[in-house]
Protein backbone atom coordinates (compact mmCIF):
# COMPACT_ATOMS: atom_id res chain seq x y z
CA UNK A 1 0.00 0.00 0.00
CA UNK A 2 1.04 3.91 -0.53
CA UNK A 3 1.89 5.47 2.69
CA UNK A 4 3.26 9.52 2.04
CA UNK A 5 5.15 9.24 4.73
CA UNK A 6 7.86 7.67 5.99
CA UNK A 7 7.44 4.40 8.11
CA UNK A 8 9.79 1.80 9.59
CA UNK A 9 9.85 -1.52 8.27
CA UNK A 10 7.92 -2.84 11.23
CA UNK A 11 4.81 -0.65 10.46
CA UNK A 12 5.08 -1.96 7.53
CA UNK A 13 5.12 -5.79 9.11
CA UNK A 14 2.55 -4.66 11.75
CA UNK A 15 -0.14 -3.15 8.89
CA UNK A 16 0.90 -6.51 6.49
CA UNK A 17 -0.65 -8.53 9.44
CA UNK A 18 -3.31 -6.28 10.52
CA UNK A 19 -4.52 -5.75 6.88
CA UNK A 20 -5.10 -9.25 5.52
CA UNK A 21 -6.80 -11.19 8.79
CA UNK A 22 -6.26 -14.95 8.45
CA UNK A 23 -9.47 -16.76 6.80
CA UNK A 24 -10.61 -13.63 5.06
CA UNK A 25 -10.62 -14.04 1.43
CA UNK A 26 -9.94 -11.03 -0.92
CA UNK A 27 -10.21 -11.34 -4.25
CA UNK A 28 -8.86 -8.43 -6.58
CA UNK A 29 -11.64 -7.01 -8.83
CA UNK A 30 -11.37 -8.10 -12.11
CA UNK A 31 -7.43 -8.96 -11.50
CA UNK A 32 -6.45 -5.12 -11.27
CA UNK A 33 -6.60 -3.17 -7.90
CA UNK A 34 -6.71 0.67 -6.78
CA UNK A 35 -4.41 2.18 -4.50
CA UNK A 36 -5.19 6.09 -4.14
CA UNK A 37 -3.11 8.62 -1.98
CA UNK A 38 -5.60 10.80 -0.13
CA UNK A 39 -5.39 14.31 0.66
CA UNK A 40 -6.42 12.96 4.17
CA UNK A 41 -3.27 11.13 5.83
CA UNK A 42 -4.02 8.12 3.98
CA UNK A 43 -4.61 5.54 0.96
CA UNK A 44 -6.92 2.26 0.25
CA UNK A 45 -6.88 -0.60 -1.97
CA UNK A 46 -10.67 -1.91 -3.49
CA UNK A 47 -10.60 -5.28 -3.85
CA UNK A 48 -13.79 -7.33 -4.80
CA UNK A 49 -14.50 -8.65 -1.07
CA UNK A 50 -13.75 -5.51 0.44
CA UNK A 51 -11.34 -2.65 1.32
CA UNK A 52 -8.83 -2.12 2.76
CA UNK A 53 -8.20 1.61 4.31
CA UNK A 54 -4.61 2.81 5.87
CA UNK A 55 -3.94 6.02 7.61
CA UNK A 56 -1.15 7.28 9.33
CA UNK A 57 -2.80 7.85 12.50
CA UNK A 58 -5.14 3.80 12.73
CA UNK A 59 -2.69 1.86 10.40
CA UNK A 60 -4.44 -0.88 7.79
CA UNK A 61 -7.88 -2.01 8.12
CA UNK A 62 -10.19 -4.44 6.56
CA UNK A 63 -14.03 -3.02 5.72
CA UNK A 64 -16.19 -5.06 4.00
CA UNK A 65 -20.48 -5.78 3.80
CA UNK A 66 -23.26 -3.67 5.12
CA UNK A 67 -21.15 -1.62 7.46
CA UNK A 68 -18.74 -0.98 3.66
CA UNK A 69 -21.67 -0.15 2.74
CA UNK A 70 -23.20 1.93 5.24
CA UNK A 71 -19.77 4.13 5.21
CA UNK A 72 -19.61 4.50 1.69
CA UNK A 73 -23.41 6.27 1.63
CA UNK A 74 -21.31 8.60 3.97
CA UNK A 75 -18.07 9.80 2.20
CA UNK A 76 -16.01 6.91 2.92
CA UNK A 77 -12.87 8.31 4.62
CA UNK A 78 -14.04 12.08 4.42
CA UNK A 79 -17.51 11.70 5.74
CA UNK A 80 -18.61 11.69 9.84
CA UNK A 81 -16.95 8.00 10.15
CA UNK A 82 -13.54 8.71 9.23
CA UNK A 83 -10.82 6.15 8.76
CA UNK A 84 -11.68 2.43 10.02
CA UNK A 85 -9.80 2.27 13.49
CA UNK A 86 -10.17 -1.73 14.14
CA UNK A 87 -11.15 -4.68 12.32
CA UNK A 88 -15.00 -6.04 11.90
CA UNK A 89 -15.86 -8.51 14.89
CA UNK A 90 -18.55 -10.38 15.25
CA UNK A 91 -20.79 -9.23 17.82
CA UNK A 92 -23.89 -11.01 19.07
CA UNK A 93 -26.76 -10.55 16.60
CA UNK A 94 -24.33 -8.51 13.63
CA UNK A 95 -21.24 -7.51 13.16
CA UNK A 96 -19.32 -4.13 14.66
CA UNK A 97 -16.28 -1.94 13.69
CA UNK A 98 -15.19 0.92 15.05
CA UNK A 99 -13.94 4.59 13.29
CA UNK A 100 -12.13 7.54 13.83
CA UNK A 101 -15.91 8.85 14.31
CA UNK A 102 -17.43 6.61 16.41
CA UNK A 103 -18.76 2.38 16.08
CA UNK A 104 -20.95 0.88 13.00
CA UNK A 105 -22.98 -2.00 13.95
CA UNK A 106 -24.88 -4.52 11.58
CA UNK A 107 -27.73 -5.94 13.01
CA UNK A 108 -28.11 -9.21 10.76
CA UNK A 109 -31.91 -9.76 12.37
CA UNK A 110 -33.17 -5.75 10.86
CA UNK A 111 -30.57 -5.75 8.24
CA UNK A 112 -29.82 -2.33 8.97
CA UNK A 113 -26.44 -0.85 9.88
CA UNK A 114 -26.23 1.67 12.89
CA UNK A 115 -23.31 4.56 13.60
CA UNK A 116 -22.48 5.76 17.23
Amino acid sequence: MLDPSPSTSSQRAADRQTALPVGTPLALASGAFTVTVQSVGGCYTHFQGGSIYRSTRTGAHLVTGAIMNAWAATGWENGPWGYPADEPRQTTGGTSQRFTGGTATYDTTTGTTTFR
